[in-house]
């Protein structure tokens, strides 16, 4: 009896320390991380990043989506994440700060708040002289 229970708090233990840490796991730790990548050549495309929401996201009527936006100063590019909705009609994703936010408004991105973290897929990167804005759809 005593083996028998030996080994279950074994099984039990792998099981727990085994679902540590494998569902939280990404790719990029930091906006700063996935464009300092991207700016190396990296394709970011389909790669996941944590973010640390630095404004609500949906605020001053005309920005919803986007939640991020910080300098890097070892790019000297700003670095902005705008979260893309799903158009149900179209089956494709779009930058929710130019839809129809009627259409969206029980979408998840308009419940973040500044200083939630959250994890995203990357969409679409658009790298320019002086900024690098990540379009990402958020994962739940």
């Amino acid at each position: 009896m005593k083996n028998y229970i030996l080994v279950l708090l074994t099984l039990f233990i792998v099981f727990i320390l085994g679902g540590c840490g494998s569902e939280g796991t990404v790719d990029y730790k930091s906006p700063h991380e996935a464009a300092v990548a991207c700016e190396n050549g990296e394709d970011i495309i389909g790669k996941t990043v944590t973010v640390r929401a630095t404004m609500d996201s949906y605020f001053m009527g005309s920005f919803e989506g986007f939640i991020y936006r910080e300098p890097n100063l070892e790019i000297r590019k700003n670095i902005d994440v705008v979260l893309m909705v799903l158009n149900e009609a179209t089956g494709e994703y779009e930058n929710a700060m130019y839809s129809d936010v009627s259409k969206y408004i029980t979408d998840p991105i308009y419940d973040i708040e500044e200083n939630d973290t959250i994890k995203v897929t990357v969409y679409d990167v658009k790298n320019d002289d002086y900024q690098i804005t990540i379009y990402g759809i958020l994962e739940e």
